[in-house]
């Protein structure tokens, strides 16, 4: 089907579905097609079917802006590289500390923008010379799940360990709670579900106590994930289901329409493999 043929489809689609036909665009330069997306209206309805599909289309645009995107990357190196030359002007403690904020905030800003390796350079530059032991950790899990990206799931859990250990000592229990779900989703990988459990469990403990809606939200989307590896598939629902919820209060868009694109294909699944509802197979 010529692109011109395939946008009119799905626009058509759009319309008989009560939704936004300019979405048709970005969706025609995706691989979902009609079938794919009748699937995904008998598992979601109205605003979620909506979300879901702009989700999916937003897919499209981010990966339309990645060349931008890196040349930004260019720049925001650069811009850190003269604060590393104004900061041999002056060997002062505070200049000291200053660079190594700007170097960890910098870091982050390269990891969003899918600069891995330098963003891995810029963490090491400021664990190099970072007294601030609540950075330090949150720059150590940072580099841990870079490392998970790649693959290196050994060196991910070993630095992610060290994070959990610098937040242990400080006390700092809302880091802890971020670390221990992100160390327990890594475990998942080594298939030490049991581990992985524990350690969602005691970071969902946190998060709830720091009252963190945004972090309760992906607790809840984690423990669904181990649940799907457990083959749990009414626990997964109930989960993602809650993450949803908790994302539409956290004011998480983004994250609320991933989640519902989960649940609808797990939905999706569940009816394939059963030809019943969930949970009557």
């Amino acid at each position: 089907m010529q692109q011109a043929e395939r946008e009119e489809a799905l626009g058509d689609w759009l319309v008989d579905h009560g939704l936004d036909e300019a979405l048709a665009g970005q969706l025609s330069d995706t691989a979902v097609t009609i079938p794919s997306l009748d699937q995904i209206a008998a598992a979601v309805e109205g605003t979620s079917l909506d979300a879901v599909l702009r989700w999916a289309a937003a897919g499209c645009g981010v990966r339309g802006l990645a060349s931008e995107i890196q040349d930004a990357a260019t720049r925001i190196s650069g811009i850190v590289a003269a604060v590393k030359g104004f900061t041999h002007m002056d060997q002062g403690r505070s200049s000291e500390v200053d660079l190594a904020t700007a170097l960890h905030n910098t870091a982050g800003l390269l990891y969003d923008a899918g600069q891995t390796s330098i963003a891995l350079d810029h963490y090491r530059q400021s664990l190099a010379i970072n007294p601030d032991s609540a950075e330090r950790s949150a720059s150590l899990n940072n580099m841990g799940l870079i490392e998970a990206d790649r693959g290196n799931l050994t060196m991910a859990a070993q630095l992610i360990e060290s994070a959990i250990t610098i937040n242990r000592r400080y006390g700092q229990f809302h880091h802890l709670g971020k670390h221990l779900m992100n160390l327990g989703n890594l475990y998942r990988g080594f298939h030490r579900l049991e581990e992985a459990q524990t350690l969602l469990d005691e970071g969902a403990n946190l998060v709830n106590k720091a009252d963190d809606r945004f972090w309760i939200a992906v607790s809840h989307r984690l423990a669904a994930w181990l649940a799907m590896d457990r083959g749990r598939t009414d626990e997964a629902i109930d989960r993602l289901e809650r993450a949803i919820r908790d994302y539409a209060q956290a004011g998480a868009p983004q994250e609320e329409a991933a989640a519902q694109a989960e649940l609808a294909q797990l939905k999706i699944n569940a009816r394939n493999r059963c030809g019943n509802p969930p949970g009557a197979c």
